[in-house]
């Protein structure tokens, strides 16, 4: 399978996603207690993709330690994770199921073809690995064989996952200002001026730092 082929089916995901959050954002309405519940879920979800991605040597060497030690896709259970925290500030079951039936129809598609890649790169060495470690739930008795690579807090801003950081932060400012102007009519400034202006502050972080990602 060719590497186009698999990027290809990857995009996919952010056809339906983008979609499906910009839907989201005109006829949902998010509840506090949803943010009580979703908040929660998304920090155990970022803190799972950090943990990945310091953990992670990309195109270099498989990487079976840390997380990948106990399943073999912690960044998409991190992914999952960080949708449903979103999914949950709705409060609303319809989105839920669709969100769901969503993720496991394309993320499977993605999974069976990133497995077919590395089979093909990593030989009886992926084989073994796949044998031992679950593909999506962890287990709790790690992989015997794994690297004794440590955590590396370099590779974390070398996979740019202070964006994804930043990116979640602005959307959670975003989603609870919304719901102040939108749902409740209060005026996302006038009511919390302080919060409006820390949105933009990290707006204007994230844009430095994409830019800066793209050209250096």
């Amino acid at each position: 399978m060719s590497r186009f082929s698999f990027m290809r089916f990857k995009k996919l995901r952010f056809y339906f996603a983008w979609p499906f959050a910009i839907l989201l954002s005109f006829v949902a309405k998010t509840t506090m207690l949803g943010f009580a519940v979703g908040i929660p879920i998304i920090a155990a979800g970022e803190f799972l993709r950090i943990w990945s991605q310091g953990s992670i040597h990309k195109r270099v060497r498989l990487a079976n330690s840390g997380p990948y030690a106990y399943m073999r896709n912690p960044l998409y259970l991190s992914n999952f994770l960080i949708g449903l925290g979103f999914v949950m500030i709705f409060s609303n079951v319809w989105i839920l199921l669709s969100y769901l039936a969503g993720f496991f129809i394309l993320y499977r598609g993605t999974i069976l073809e990133e497995e077919n890649v590395l089979g093909e790169q990593y030989g009886n060495l992926y084989r073994d690995y796949c044998s031992k470690v679950p593909r999506f739930f962890p287990t709790l008795r790690p992989y015997g064989d794994r690297s004794k690579d440590p955590f590396e807090f370099n590779l974390i801003f070398q996979h740019g996952e202070h964006i994804t950081f930043l990116t979640i932060l602005f959307l959670l400012l975003g989603l609870y200002l919304r719901q102040e102007w939108y749902q409740t009519g209060s005026g996302f400034y006038s009511s919390h001026p302080n919060l409006f202006w820390f949105a933009i502050t990290i707006f204007v972080a994230l844009f430095a730092c994409m830019i800066y990602r793209k050209f250096k």
